[in-house]
């Protein structure tokens, strides 16, 4: 099946792209700790950071610039 997406990923490539046959290699390695562990963390780090934001739109508390601005710590536009 990832042969499959390569090769189809590949075929759009040189078909979307000035690129001639032949320049084209995609491969997808297995996904392994390594590259898993890091894509998660930031995922969580995010989610953490952002939830409450996410929560307080969610609830009409904040409109969404303003949650931002808050979860960034920043001033919100609309307040100038």
């Amino acid at each position: 099946m990832i042969d499959d997406l390569d090769e189809v990923l590949r075929q759009l490539l040189i078909r979307e792209l000035p690129i001639k046959n032949g320049e084209v290699d995609v491969e997808f390695d297995r996904l392994s700790s390594a590259l898993a562990k890091p894509l998660v963390y930031a995922n969580v780090m995010m989610i953490d950071r952002y939830l409450p934001g996410i929560m307080s739109v969610m609830y009409g508390n904040l409109a969404p610039a303003e949650a931002v601005a808050r979860v960034e710590g920043t001033t919100s536009r609309a307040e100038g």
